[in-house]
């Protein structure tokens, strides 16, 4: 078995697709036929593409001008975006 992550970055301003969903080979090897030549040997080495092969719309956002406003101040994680794989602030902050 092999396990891996891959970002591709889509700056475009609107999104109209679900969130996640199950990716599809064609659009692994579409979004990523300028990498390194193994990854694209072994993307291609894909039999099925299982319920497992997920694709997931990460968005950001543009920084804050400040981080207070009258009473209230942003502290730690919560001053910036982060993807939702990266609660690791909340984690440690615990």
């Amino acid at each position: 078995m092999i396990n891996f992550v891959a970002t591709h970055v889509n700056n475009s301003l609107s999104f109209d697709a679900p969130l996640i969903e199950v990716a599809k080979k064609d659009d692994i090897l579409n979004a990523t036929f300028h990498w390194e030549p193994e990854f694209i040997e072994l993307t291609r080495g894909i039999d099925k593409v299982t319920r497992w092969a997920i694709r997931w719309a990460i968005h950001s956002l543009r920084p804050l001008c400040s981080f207070v406003s009258d009473k209230i101040a942003l502290l730690g994680d919560s001053t910036h975006a982060m993807t939702a794989h990266q609660g690791s602030g909340a984690g440690q902050a615990i």
